[in-house]
């Protein structure tokens, strides 16, 4: 009679879970339908590739900002690139006298193509004498001319020579 009671609990405490286990998931799948149901604000940037770098036809000093190896800014003497859609037409370059593009290295906003971006240092900065580069961690704010959408993204600004 005991092995009854016993193998009666495990049951009570199998179909508990069970119920749990079942109920936390239709939480989760409504949760995940409400997300999924409200529209994403559209992207205001997308990451420059190699086939972006390869139109700019200048050396010099490059400067590149974004998460990981991914860049969403990048410059190089008086040149500045963004890409704001996929595609050939979603490339942007814009011509920033050098002055002004030091600047923008150093925070002050800079427009290219209808887009006001600004850079700003978030921690210390690191350099290498042996790559001559130095990188930090840095956060970009975009701001969309007209629309007033913004997007601010944490990532790494560096720059290398």
């Amino acid at each position: 009679m005991a092995m009854g009671r016993i193998n009666l609990k495990f049951r009570a405490l199998a179909v508990v879970t069970l119920f749990l286990f079942v109920g936390a998931g239709q939480a989760t799948s409504d949760a995940r339908a409400k997300v999924s149901s409200t529209p994403a604000a559209p992207k205001l940037l997308y990451p420059i590739g190699d086939r972006d770098l390869m139109t700019v036809r200048e050396s010099g000093c490059e400067f590149s900002f974004g998460p990981g190896s991914i860049s969403y800014v990048w410059t190089i003497n008086s040149t500045l690139l963004v890409r704001t859609a996929p595609g050939l037409r979603g490339l942007k370059r814009c011509t920033i006298p050098a002055k002004r593009m030091s600047a923008f290295h150093s925070g002050t906003k800079l427009t290219c193509s209808g887009l006001e971006l600004q850079i700003k240092k978030v921690g210390k900065m690191s350099s290498s004498v042996e790559a001559d580069s130095s990188s930090w961690p840095a956060r970009l704010t975009v701001r969309q001319g007209g629309t007033g959408r913004r997007v601010t993204l944490k990532g790494e600004a560096g720059v290398a020579c």
